[in-house]
């Protein structure tokens, strides 16, 4: 475009102030091309007029076009991460569904605490799953790609989760930092206790 440019404009002056130079717009195009590979070029129009002109154009050439290049760069070598939510706040600010599974801990809890506006929003926004859709790969893919934010105890959300992670390939869960809510989730027991096979059972 540079190339064709300057030898429009060297065209009209030749017209206008009669033959300066004895180049075609061929020639022209030849030497842009040469100068964005880093060749020199001796074919090229003496006119300051020109040369700032065609100097503007191939400046905001190579801006556009390094631009470009490190958005590719970037878009290849860094894979897109979302923010991890680690807070039930953080979960709130996001477009995420709070998932609950229905009659787990986390599902009485929110259904039966009525003070604080953080539950109140929680209740408004929270989708609300069976046990056996948890435990589906269907479920816990839109829960990877960042559809759902699963609220559920560690045992039974990192056991369902866990059946899906593959050995040396990058986890495809997050578990956040920040507990929603304590609640007992094991009991602790020495060793050879003898009431831990009875706990077991129940």
């Amino acid at each position: 475009m540079t190339g064709v440019i300057v030898g429009s404009l060297m065209w009209v002056r030749e017209g206008v102030m009669g033959k300066q130079d004895d180049v075609h717009t061929k020639s022209f195009c030849t030497s842009v091309l040469k100068i964005l590979v880093y060749q020199s070029c001796r074919r090229w129009p003496s006119w300051s007029g020109t040369r700032m002109i065609s100097s503007t154009i191939m400046f905001l050439a190579v801006v556009v076009g390094s631009l470009y290049s490190g958005s590719i760069t970037a878009f290849l070598a860094i894979p897109f991460r979302s923010q991890p939510i680690n807070s039930l706040d953080e979960l709130l600010e996001t477009q995420v569904i709070p998932a609950i599974r229905r009659l787990s801990s986390p599902y009485s809890f929110f259904l039966t605490e009525n003070s604080g506006m953080v539950g109140k929003k929680v209740r408004e926004v929270m989708a609300v799953f069976s046990g056996t859709e948890v435990s589906s790969w269907n479920f816990l893919k839109e829960v990877a790609q960042g559809s759902f934010g699963l609220i559920d105890t560690a045992s039974s959300g990192i056991g369902s989760s866990g059946q899906y992670e593959k050995l040396g390939t990058p986890c495809l869960f997050h578990v956040g930092r920040n507990p929603v809510r304590m609640d007992l989730d094991a009991f602790a027991y020495p060793k050879n206790c003898p009431v831990k096979y009875q706990f077991d059972e129940m």
